[in-house]
């Protein structure tokens, strides 16, 4: 996402050669510097907003799969329950799957024994 370590650098150093570009691969999160970088062209490095003149290009390599496909792939599985632990909107995504499976959204101290 562009916050912080090396990268940071290379971008500073690089980022006004019109020889470079910086090659962003998958979802880039709101409100980081990647998703700025795409949106506006800018990355804020060191608390200062600078402009990158390089070529940006974004390529959606994410290994995520969507809601739709995560359904799919579960009602293929026919699974008789299904214990959602990761995810952004976990309760709509059980809601889809209680259709054709029990569903568990444990919390961090939840346990679950087969």
């Amino acid at each position: 996402m562009l916050d912080g370590g090396p990268v940071l650098e290379y971008i500073r150093r690089s980022k006004d050669d019109k020889k470079s570009a910086i090659l962003l691969t998958g979802y880039q999160v709101e409100d980081t510097n990647g998703r700025m970088l795409m949106d506006t062209g800018s990355i804020e490095i060191e608390g200062e907003i600078e402009k990158v003149n390089c070529e940006v290009c974004h390529f959606d390599f994410s290994a995520h799969s969507g809601h739709d496909e995560l359904v799919a792939f579960a009602e293929g599985a026919q699974p008789d329950e299904v214990i959602l632990v990761h995810g952004d909107n976990r309760e709509e995504l059980a809601e889809d799957i209680r259709s054709f499976a029990k569903v568990h959204t444990p919390e961090l101290i939840d346990t679950f024994s087969y």
